[in-house]
């Protein structure tokens, strides 16, 4: 009897061991699953972050020859202006005729110093400068300072 109890004894824990190994099997195959999705779940983050990266390579691309064109055209603008003696005139082949007297200008800019200057009646408020000292009016800083010096003490 003692050998059969024994035995059954021993079926028995052979038995146990072996759903312990089953059951470790079927958690070692999860595993597996789950480390693959993680692998794949990588690449895949992998592949986003690669195709990103081309995508921001072709933006910078695209803003370095953008910013090359921009400043092609920028010393373009500049030489164009050096050719110009005064910054604030864009020159046109039209003429701006004053209505007043034979004036004409190449700009409407011109023109409209012109009109300002000769036959406006600026009355003393609408002068922007005036002298603290002897209370004179001036159209424009330069001016201003210019009389200011008459002002000086030597």
């Amino acid at each position: 009897i003692k050998n059969t109890e024994a035995v059954e004894q021993l079926a028995n824990d052979m038995e146990n061991k072996f759903e312990t190994f089953e059951t470790n099997i079927v958690t070692m195959k999860k595993c597996l699953a789950e480390k693959d999705s993680y692998i794949v779940n990588l690449e895949n983050k992998v592949k986003d972050m690669d195709s990103n990266f081309e995508a921001q390579n072709l933006k910078i691309k695209n803003l370095e020859n953008s910013n090359q064109e921009i400043m092609k055209e920028l010393a373009k603008f500049k030489e164009n202006m050096s050719n110009n003696d005064n910054l604030a005139e864009v020159e046109t082949e039209e003429k701006f005729k004053c209505d007043k007297c034979d004036f004409e200008s190449n700009s409407k800019h011109g023109l409209k110093v012109h009109l300002t200057r000769k036959h406006t009646n600026m009355k003393k408020e609408k002068y922007p400068r005036n002298c603290d000292l002897c209370e004179k009016n001036f159209v424009n800083h330069a001016e201003m300072k210019k009389h200011m010096k008459s002002h000086s003490y030597k």
